[in-house]
């Protein structure tokens, strides 16, 4: 399929296998692939975890997770990062930029599957057992007199961190109002509560949410535990089940010049698709040449699940070198453990890199500093304190 063409040159493909060796080169090779509705799916990475009992998981590892940096680390206890290829083995340097300081770490591209007591791209435990389960929907009772948020994993200490303390106060956007009608806010409390509130042009909440909030890595984890609405993935049309609170979502993000981007499903904005990436870079460069990765990743418990295990995980990689830009759209759903692929969405660009600091890439504006970089459109990200239209 060929997209509407944009100012400079645009095109989707679909295609089974893609070479990241090459787009981080600046070549692009595409193998399998098709233009007007190819078939295919995006590759894959294999990974093996163990539950009570034992189970196998085939995932890609998760650049948004890392205990140390960026998309790009796996340490101890948390599997993280892959570039999106399915060659294991590879390993990248990267590290990890924020608003208020660095760390850094090493990728690998292996990754521990996860359920529950398991280590995975949740970045710790999910304990606890249950034998909680409904019928078309993700809410059960559990037993033991455990809640059901005793499956999800344990919330991190939160502001240990000086990224998370960074992070408290009310976060607004749009700000400029570019885009009347809506408004929106993600509260932080000192403690690590979270609000996450959507209103109309009315000032009336059209969706709400709030819960336990904290930053692994270059991930902003955020545990519902209560939400308005279906969690904002078709998890009902995929599945046959409704994800409904509590569930936890990972999002990549990347706090840039007093903005914050927060890589979430376009879904979780009722007004209009969510437009907010926040990118870590992967190839360990100093400009905006080179490659990028945005993720975020749903969580919850499957009917007749015993722990919270990865749902759905939505990649964004955008890799710019030698004159083009090559934005890829992985989408991975996950049933027991086993993962199913839609097809991998591709798109080239021309860009302009000023170098120190500045990227637009079809005409869609990016500021980067260090290894973090964010979407800078009007309306993309949350500011700290900013006007909002509604109190």
């Amino acid at each position: 399929m060929v997209t509407a063409g944009s100012t400079t040159h645009r095109r989707l493909v679909v295609c089974t296998k893609l070479s990241t060796q090459a787009l981080v080169a600046g070549l692009v090779i595409v193998a399998g692939c098709a233009d007007d509705g190819g078939d295919g799916g995006a590759s894959t990475a294999s990974s093996s975890g163990s539950s009570s009992g034992s189970s196998s998981a085939s995932t890609p590892s998760n650049p948004a997770d890392s205990d140390d940096g960026p998309p790009g680390t796996t340490t101890s206890g948390r599997a993280t990062a892959d570039s999106g290829d399915d060659t294991p083995g590879t390993t990248t340097t990267a590290s990890a930029d924020s608003a208020s300081g660095s760390t850094t770490g090493s990728d690998s591209d292996s990754e521990s599957g996860t359920t529950g007591g398991s280590t995975g791209t949740s970045g710790t435990d999910a304990s606890g057992s249950s034998s909680g389960s409904s019928s078309g929907s993700s809410s059960g009772s559990s037993s033991g007199g455990e809640s059901e948020l005793d499956l999800f994993e344990s919330p991190e200490v939160f502001g240990d961190q000086p990224t998370e303390l960074d992070l408290i106060g009310d976060w607004n956007l749009p700000t400029d109002g570019s885009a009347p009608g809506y408004s929106m806010r993600l509260s932080i409390s000192a403690a690590g509560a979270f609000t996450w509130t959507e209103r109309n042009a009315l000032c009336t909440v059209t969706r709400e949410g709030a819960g336990t909030l904290w930053v692994s890595g270059a991930a902003l984890v955020m545990l519902f535990e209560t939400f308005s609405d279906s969690a904002p993935w078709d998890v009902d049309e995929q599945f046959g089940w409704t994800s409904e609170a509590p569930f936890l979502i990972r999002a990549g993000y990347a706090p840039v010049l007093g903005h914050v981007a927060v890589t979430v499903t376009p879904d979780m904005r009722v007004a209009l698709p969510w437009a907010s990436r926040g990118y870590r870079r992967t190839a360990g460069g100093t400009t905006g040449e080179d490659t990028w990765v945005a993720e975020t990743e749903l969580w919850d418990v499957a009917p007749g699940g015993v722990a919270a295990t990865i749902v759905a995980r939505d990649r964004h990689t955008l890799t710019v070198a030698k004159g083009e830009a090559w934005h890829v759209i992985n989408h991975w759903w996950y049933a027991d453990g086993a993962q199913t692929t839609e097809p991998t969405e591709f798109y080239l660009y021309s860009y302009s890199d000023n170098g120190t600091g500045t990227l637009t890439v079809d005409g869609q504006p990016y500021v980067y500093v260090g290894n973090a970089m964010a979407s800078y459109a009007p309306g993309d990200n949350f500011q700290l304190g900013a006007s909002s239209t509604c109190p």
